[in-house]
């Protein structure tokens, strides 16, 4: 491979120009819509064009290929290059017969023709347009592969068209970079992903021997197994031969895999279920005569992995299936792992409908699972009032009977999905049904509840500068429900609430019981909430500002008085209303006794040499009782000559300042002594603890991780959690390196790229203290994060702590 820095440059020389609408005239209507939605243009100020503007542009956008016409190809030639489009067409064919799901959560099923599978393929030509007209569109096909590794995740599609159309152009350099003979390129994710998505088992086999070649390489397992479940079924069976055949089970990237493929939501399973799993899912790939007998089952894990298999060619077939376990089992723990699998396809089916209304409020576990699988439904008052029963009885503690989807699987019913269905389904008069006490709907749902109400109010926060102005849709009648809703939320604890709240308060006409209630919220000590109502009082006609002020100024509450006095405060400083302010401050005054905080408003309306104001620290300060002021001394003996009082640097000026006690060449020689050791150890096997629990196998040269998870562990207990840590004390303690000179070190490894400044004017300022350490054996590239770099920093970090 060649360094990072001189793949980009090279590419860089192909780089396009971006794009414009009016560079699409050439092409028929329908045509300029797809080269705006694949280029990302934007449709107006705040949207981009997306595959929903190619519906009404395309007779049948779901199962068209756009790239089979005439006109098709020359967009293709216009926006990826003659190389690249005569292969277009194959890879649109090539995403009809693979998942339409995308992102973390997806899994290996497959669908008909419909726009969620459109989207993703509208999600991969952006990519890998992207990364065409970066300059990688313009390169001949074995270079493309090459300098994958370098713009990896966006051709594998393309690869794929290439391996299927013409294998011949490629063979040669594909097999020269798997076995690691090609100068330039190296195995990236795309070139294994486009292997496993030809229909040949010669290319399978070429990433198999890869995957069995990575026994001690945890990160190039992980990258065939995260890709698999997009690729061939043929590729898939394969490979899960591969892992059952060579035990390779017991590698936490391959559990990972099987929990992502199938959604198990597991932690730590057992390596017997791992290798059960895969054997009942290697049995039905391409082969459904199992799968009836296995739906009947009482274990959960046949029944679903039979699911699955049926899914992975049909989805909609699988959520029948699934569905009619359901309606037909008594089985509890059958009938939640098949509502669980529906779940996981993010499709659903309309009979499950009539399932839902006749058998709600039986049993709140089932009831959670068809719910999340309801396709969109009318909802009606009682329907409404009987899912709000079963929530409400949840929320207050009445017991739920839990759930085993699978052993490692409980699952205990919570009212937040019940709340979330009826906020997002209700129409404005079952809305009003919830409005009569919000605080019984949990925090978030609270928030969505609002939101709902209120789409043109709701606020994450607030702030003044942003306060809205009065609008006629929010002249709520007096007593109407949403204003008494306004009331519950400006109240509400929740700051987003009551951030909606401020609002409403700001925007609606207010009346007695609003301002009322006011003048009640400002006993509460809440920042945010006591700024607004002050703001919104000040801002009141005269009549009502007085009023409002007076009230809080003879009230009990403290906390209200002094909202009252800070009235007073504003008006002064603005010169309104002088009389009035007099009149209330000398009132104040004959009260028998003042608080601290009272008595600094009251301060700010007397003109005394005594009060209490900034310049006294409001009383804190005692000008009588002051220390003398410390002068820094010196602490570095520097010579200064007429040039440096000039303030231009000389050479006496650019010798660094922290030679006394920092040696650049003893910090080199130690530092290098223990990258050679860490280089040494290099094939040391250490165990240590996964992200999910688990034991991991991994070589030093892979990184260095902590053995366990501690919980606020001391700088010691963090030092010696490391592998190896013996021997890197015994490394510190022979290098003799004080703490300026660890500090210094850790430092210039930590900037490698620039060590004295980011900025070239402040260089030759940094080199006055930053000491020379360019002899440092590190990495200099910006990739350096994922580098050796950071190996050495974890030590050197951890040996400082202590």
């Amino acid at each position: 491979m060649i360094p990072t820095e001189q793949a980009h440059k090279y590419i860089s020389r192909f780089k396009k120009a971006d794009l414009k609408k009016e560079d699409f005239h050439q092409f028929s209507a329908p045509y300029q819509k797809l080269g705006w939605v694949l280029t990302q243009l934007k449709k107006d100020q705040y949207n981009y064009y997306t595959a929903s503007d190619l519906t009404a542009s395309f007779a049948a956008p779901e199962t068209m290929n756009p790239w089979s016409s005439k006109e098709g190809m020359q967009l293709g030639v216009f926006l990826f290059g003659e190389i690249q489009a005569p292969y277009l067409g194959m890879m649109w064919q090539l995403i009809d017969s693979l998942p339409y799901q995308e992102g973390y959560a997806r899994k290996a099923f497959r669908s008909k023709a419909s726009f969620q599978l459109l989207t993703k393929k509208i999600n991969i030509f952006r990519r890998f347009l992207s990364l065409s007209r970066l300059g990688m569109g313009s390169l001949p096909l074995q270079e493309q592969l090459q300098y994958s590794t370098y713009y990896d995740r966006g051709n594998s599609y393309f690869f794929a068209s290439i391996f299927t159309q013409k294998p011949e152009l490629v063979a040669e350099v594909v097999v020269d970079i798997i076995q690691g003979e090609d100068e330039i390129g190296g195995v990236s994710h795309d070139l294994i992903k486009g292997l496993l998505l030809t229909p040949a088992q010669k290319n399978w086999e070429l990433v198999g021997n890869l995957l069995l070649a990575a026994q001690r390489q945890e990160g190039l397992r992980q990258t065939i197994l995260e890709s698999l479940d997009e690729t061939h079924l043929g590729a898939l069976k394969y490979i899960i031969n591969l892992i059952l055949e060579n035990d390779l089970a017991r590698f936490s990237s391959v559990v990972r895999a099987v929990n992502v493929w199938f959604g198990f939501n597991w932690e730590a399973p057992k390596k017997a279920t791992v290798n059960r799993i895969l054997q009942l899912a290697q049995s039905l790939i391409h082969n459904s005569d199992k799968v009836d007998e296995l739906l009947n089952s009482r274990d959960n894990i046949e029944v679903y992995v039979a699911l699955w298999a049926v899914g992975i060619i049909d989805v909609d077939l699988a959520n029948q299936k699934a569905l009619n376990r359901v309606y037909q089992t008594e089985n509890r723990d059958t009938k939640l792992a098949a509502l669980y699998f529906v779940s996981q396809t993010g499709r659903t089916n309309t009979s499950i409908v009539d399932y839902f209304k006749k058998e709600l409020g039986k049993d709140p576990a089932i009831d959670h699972w068809v719910i999340l699988n309801l396709p969109q439904i009318e909802l009606d008052t009682d329907l409404f009032q009987r899912v709000y029963e079963v929530a409400q009885a949840i929320e207050n503690g009445k017991a739920q009977k839990s759930g085993k989807i699978f052993s490692w699987f409980d699952f205990q019913p919570t009212s937040e999905s019940f709340f979330n269905f009826l906020i997002n389904q209700a129409n404005q008069e079952q809305l009003a049904l919830l409005a009569d006490d919000i605080d019984q709907l949990p925090s978030v749902y609270r928030e969505n509840y609002i939101r709902k109400v209120f789409p043109n109010s709701h606020r994450y926060y607030w702030g003044k500068k942003s306060a809205p102005q009065p609008q006629a849709d929010y002249d709520y009648e007096r007593g109407s429900w949403k204003r008494n809703l306004a009331h519950q939320a400006i109240k509400n604890r929740n700051e987003t609430v009551m951030a909606t709240g401020i609002q409403l308060f700001y925007v609606m006409p207010l009346y007695e019981e609003d301002l009322t209630l006011a003048e009640e919220l400002l006993s509460r000590k809440s920042k945010t909430l006591r700024s607004a109502l002050i703001e919104l009082v000040v801002h009141q006609p005269e009549p009502i500002l007085q009023t409002t002020t007076l009230h809080l100024i003879e009230a009990k509450n403290v906390n209200q008085r002094l909202a009252g006095l800070e009235i007073l405060s504003i008006l002064d400083n603005d010169d309104q209303y002088p009389e009035f302010i007099n009149q209330q401050i000398e009132r104040y005054k004959a009260r028998p006794k003042h608080s601290k905080n009272e008595q600094v408003f009251l301060d700010k309306f007397t003109k005394s040499e005594h009060a209490n104001t900034f310049s006294t620290g409001f009383g804190a300060v005692d000008y009588s009782n002051l220390s003398p002021l410390y002068t820094p001394q010196p602490k570095f003996q520097t010579k200064i000559n007429f040039f440096d009082k000039l303030g231009i640097v000389s050479s006496a000026g650019k010798s660094n300042k922290l030679s006394a006690f920092i040696n650049p060449k003893k910090i080199s020689e130690a530092v290098n002594n223990l990258i050679k050791r860490i280089h040494e150890q290099r094939n040391y096997e250490y165990e240590r603890e996964g992200y999910q629990g688990e034991t991991t196998t991994q070589l030093l040269g892979q990184g260095i991780h902590d053995i366990k998870e501690l919980e606020d562990p001391t700088p010691l207990e963090e030092l010696h959690n490391l592998p190896l840590a013996k021997l890197w004390i015994e490394w510190y303690e022979h290098s003799q390196l004080n703490d300026y000179e660890m500090y210094m070190a850790i430092r210039f490894i930590a900037n490698a790229n620039n060590p004295y400044s980011y900025y070239s004017t402040l260089i030759p300022f940094g080199k006055q203290y930053i000491p020379n350490l360019e002899a440092l054996a590190i990495e200099h590239n910006p990739r350096s994060y994922y580098g050796k770099n950071q190996v050495y920093l974890k030590v050197l970090k951890r040996l400082f702590k202590v």
